[in-house]
């Protein structure tokens, strides 16, 4: 496997059973998958949030990330090494560090068909997961009807909501994050700090991994509920099928599907609202206890 030369193992941040460190770990190469050195990486929510989830083993950190292809493995793209690569979005087998390693690794292995070649790695290309994700479900959203209730205002949040504004759509965001709460309400939403009373919503954007959001579903019940695909396994529901009176619909990118420039445009957009927001650690070190509202990306080499 391509991994030989790098025994016994690479610096990277793992999620253990409760417990977050800096180990030496050895990335495995699947079928389909290539070998990257990483160049940068996300720590988001769920990264927080997995360290004490019931994972059934170790996992390296970092939901998404940016590198260089060093190898390819079997039945891998064989145009991919050498060249600069943005990971495009997840599939119900690649939702990392739920189940499968992420990113915050000197080196780390993901499908090829997930990766998308860059001209040039930039911070901002590792939310760009989070764009494209809501590029997916938006026709979904603005089918479901005029009213929609985001909740949570990451950087997804922020992007749906961007979508869903644009569409015409009447738009609700909960955060109590005060600088999300001041892009929001430039960006056209009405903010709250708790779900609002009294309303009616034809569908909900979960973009928070929140004991509370289940809860909220059952107040307003919608037609439609919004996840997250990293979100699905923190919610334990259903993907895309009818759970009571509800259709779960889920942002999946699979193969080709990821290519389209939605997620291009709505990245640049987002993110000049929220990059001065975005703090950047130069090489791997466990993050802090509290981590910033958008997370951290880490620059590696």
């Amino acid at each position: 496997m391509p991994t030989a030369t790098l025994e016994p193992g690479v610096p990277s941040i793992v999620i253990d059973r409760g417990s977050v460190s800096v180990q030496h770990v050895q990335p495995l190469v699947p079928r389909g998958w290539v070998l990257l050195r990483v160049k940068l990486a996300r720590w988001c929510s769920i990264d927080g949030f997995a360290a004490w989830w019931p994972l059934s083993r170790q996992r390296i950190a970092g939901c998404s990330g940016a590198g260089v292809v060093a190898e390819h493995g079997v039945d891998a793209d064989t145009d991919l090494p050498g060249r600069q690569v943005v990971l495009g979005g997840y599939s119900p087998e690649y939702l990392p560090p739920l189940n499968v390693n992420g990113w915050l690794a000197e080196y780390t292995s993901a499908p090829s068909s997930l990766l998308i070649p860059v001209g040039r790695l930039e911070p901002r290309l590792v939310f760009y997961p989070d764009a494209v994700t809501a590029c997916s479900v938006a026709e979904e959203l603005e089918a479901a009807g005029r009213s929609v209730l985001v909740y949570g205002a990451g950087f997804y949040g922020l992007s749906a909501a961007h979508l869903a504004l644009d569409a015409g759509l009447d738009v609700d965001i909960v955060t109590n994050v005060k600088e999300a709460t001041r892009i929001a309400r430039e960006m056209g939403a009405r903010v709250y700090t708790r779900p609002p009373s009294g309303r009616h919503y034809d569908a909900i954007v979960l973009a928070a991994a929140s004991a509370n959001a289940i809860g909220v579903v059952e107040t307003y019940s919608p037609s439609l509920i919004v996840l997250h695909p990293l979100h699905t396994i923190a919610y334990n529901v259903p993907v895309s099928r009818r759970r009571r009176k509800y259709i779960i619909l889920v942002g999946w990118i699979d193969g080709e599907a990821h290519r389209g420039s939605c997620g291009w445009r709505l990245l640049d957009r987002v993110w000049r609202l929220v990059g001065e927001y975005v703090r950047v650690v130069e090489g791997l070190e466990k993050p802090p206890e509290t981590a910033p509202w958008l997370g951290l990306v880490y620059r590696l080499g």
